[in-house]
């Protein structure tokens, strides 16, 4: 009597173990596929905050009103108090940031709209002409409003604030504060 496997029950194995290899494959490639996308988009979302704030922050810093003369809705213009010029640049979808004479930084590739907003001290939208806020426009700023739209593939981040930068002062500049 001889004891073996017959072809039969061999073909049999070799299609079981296939078949489970497969679907184990296959799952592997969707847990590794999740992986990377969930990675990327915590990437996107974190570029797109990073970029967010910096901007937020560098508004808070302006020295004066008078330093949004030539801001507009795609350029703001900021002087912090100790006489660095930077300025915040949109175009098309990038978002970079200038400072004084030096090359663009790139904050973020992924911006789709954009709207940088100020308003006076009746909450009445200012708007700036052709060339940005003339220094009558920029005296008369209050807050300033931010508003971002991040895409990436079929993510979507929208950000907005309202900024009242740090440096400004309620009422007008008396003689003896000098």
């Amino acid at each position: 009597t001889n004891h073996g496997f017959t072809l039969v029950e061999m073909l049999i194995v070799i299609v079981a173990v296939g078949i489970i290899g497969s679907i184990t494959a296959r799952l592997l490639f969707q847990g590794s596929d999740m992986f990377v996308k969930e990675t990327n988009r915590q990437g996107f979302i974190s570029e797109a905050r990073s970029s967010f704030w910096r901007v937020f922050r560098e508004s808070h810093g302006q020295s004066s009103k008078e330093e949004y003369t030539f801001s507009s809705s795609n350029n703001l213009f900021i002087r912090h108090s100790n006489n660095i010029q930077k300025q915040i640049l949109v175009d098309d979808q990038y978002l970079n940031l200038k400072i004084g004479n030096g090359s663009q930084n790139k904050l973020s590739d992924k911006l789709s709209t954009s709207s940088l907003t100020y308003y006076d001290n009746n909450y009445n939208i200012i708007s700036p002409s052709q060339g940005g806020l003339t220094q009558d426009q920029a005296k008369s700023i209050h807050i300033s409003k931010i508003d971002f739209t991040f895409v990436n593939d079929e993510d979507t981040l929208k950000l907005s604030s309202v900024i009242y930068p740090y440096n400004f002062k309620y009422g007008k500049k008396m003689t003896y504060h000098e």
